[in-house]
């Protein structure tokens, strides 16, 4: 029977009792007991299964909105809104900030049931809709909308330490709100 140089190394390397790596430190791992006996097959790019990333990211992309925390229909109501009149980011230019404020009980420290990571997408969606369509109502453009979750009411600009409070800014832009 004839084997090509390739296919003597290859039986070689992965021939019964073998590791599939090979070399002075996999026998030195071996001989300690740190390297399990079990064989490792590596594909090169384009070879292999090559549906499978795409099935894995399908049941990633269908999967998370599952995987996403479902809030109580009431979990938070519009406290006010406010647009001010900031320093821009060139020298003498200004902005224009629409700040909308939610109050929401249940992200507070003692005693809430929701975290920034529960809150976060609904806080983008408060933007892309309810901060949008106010921002387009009003008589200036707006530059920027600031989006603010609080378990009690904070008036706005004094400290208050006992308080929870989320806050997200966005640029508004022809494609919606883009988190800053």
């Amino acid at each position: 029977m004839k084997f090509s140089w390739h296919k003597q190394r290859h039986a070689r390397r992965h021939s019964e009792g073998e590791s599939a790596r090979s070399g002075r430190l996999a026998r030195l791992n071996k001989a300690h007991g740190l390297e399990p006996d079990v064989r490792v097959r590596s594909f090169r790019a384009g070879e292999g299964r090559p549906r499978r990333g795409a099935l894995i990211l399908g049941l990633l992309f269908f999967a998370s909105p599952a995987c996403a925390a479902e809030l109580p229909e009431d979990w938070a109501a519009f406290h006010d809104a406010v647009v001010e009149v900031h320093v821009g980011r060139t020298e003498g230019a200004e902005e224009r900030w629409l700040v909308m404020r939610y109050l929401a009980p249940q992200i507070a420290r003692d005693g809430g049931s929701l975290g920034y990571e529960d809150v976060a997408e609904e806080m983008d969606a408060l933007c892309n809709g309810e901060g949008l369509s106010t921002a387009l109502a009003h008589e200036s453009p707006v530059d920027q909308i600031v989006i603010t979750l609080m378990d009690r009411v904070v008036e706005r600009g004094q400290p208050d330490p006992e308080a929870t409070q989320f806050i997200a800014s966005y640029d508004v832009t022809e494609a919606g709100c883009e988190w800053r």
